[in-house]
């Protein structure tokens, strides 16, 4: 599933960044959203939309460190050497969370938090923490973009469960919904395979006046009668110069006899002929 994305970009800012602004930043991190969207081949554009709507809401679609770096929080006491307040694009909190990221996508994240602040790994943070519900769970189980939002389920409000809670809902279910139709809108639609159509070469169409042609020479056919004796004699004629070509090419000395042989009875037969001609 793809999106034009100069009009997506251009409805975004609209309803984003009209005063603020649509910098390089938060275009490059939209589009690198959307290039892990289509090379995962997820297909329920509800799903992009909650998740660009998080980001915005999160960050303004600019992986940042949390303002205050967890101070007062019980994520801002260091932990071996490192404070693992928000970062990224949903801003990860928690040394466990970390911990959890860092097995899921092989990246030292435990021991290097800030690596969440690449645009990259934020990306891969967001769609591995969503999409599979590693943010938040419960005695009801992990609560993931699948869980609010399936054949069954629209619920942009709970969705926000995945991420923090009750907190700001109704805000995100709004981002989203303004994302959704932007989403919609600049959906590009599937173009199906041409189909090849094959047609039978029509049979060439015959002149009247032309003789029909021998299907083994492509020469018009003779007249009966004398015509076709000619005809059959000149072939033997001619025949009979080729045999000669091929005899001096190299063929069996031997049949040099047989072949004069023939030549004699052609010329009679081409004499025989002529003389009926001359009494008809």
């Amino acid at each position: 599933m793809t999106f034009d994305r100069v009009k997506l970009f251009d409805l975004l800012r609209k309803s984003f960044a009209a005063k603020a602004g649509f910098n390089a930043v938060q275009v490059s991190v939209v589009a690198a959203v959307l290039d892990e969207w289509e090379k995962r081949g997820l297909t329920d554009v509800r799903w992009l939309a909650y998740m660009l709507a998080t980001a915005w809401g999160e960050c303004a679609w600019k992986p940042i460190a949390e303002i205050g770096k967890g101070k007062g929080k019980k994520y801002g006491v260091p932990v071996k050497g490192h404070v693992y307040y928000g970062r990224g694009l949903v801003q990860l909190t928690h040394h466990y969370n970390y911990v959890i990221m860092a097995k899921r996508l092989n990246l030292p994240l435990d021991v290097n938090p800030d690596l969440a602040l690449n645009v990259p790994v934020a990306v891969q943070i967001l769609f591995e923490g969503m999409v599979n519900g590693l943010f938040a769970q419960d005695k009801t189980g992990p609560h993931s973009l699948l869980r609010y939002f399936n054949e069954r389920a629209d619920d942009p409000r709970g969705a926000r469960r995945i991420i923090n809670g009750t907190d700001k809902r109704d805000a995100f279910a709004r981002w989203h919904g303004i994302i959704l139709k932007a989403l919609q809108a600049t959906q590009r639609k599937a173009v199906p395979a041409a189909k090849t159509v094959e047609f039978d070469a029509p049979a060439p169409k015959q002149d009247p006046a032309t003789p029909p042609e021998s299907a083994a020479t492509g020469q018009p056919q003779g007249e009966a009668g004398g015509g076709q004796a000619g005809k059959a004699i000149a072939g033997g004629v001619s025949g009979g110069i080729a045999a000669g070509g091929a005899i001096a090419a190299g063929v069996d000395w031997k049949l040099v006899g047989m072949i004069a042989g023939c030549a004699v009875a052609l010329v009679a037969i081409i004499w025989l002929v002529s003389k009926i001609r001359r009494q008809q």
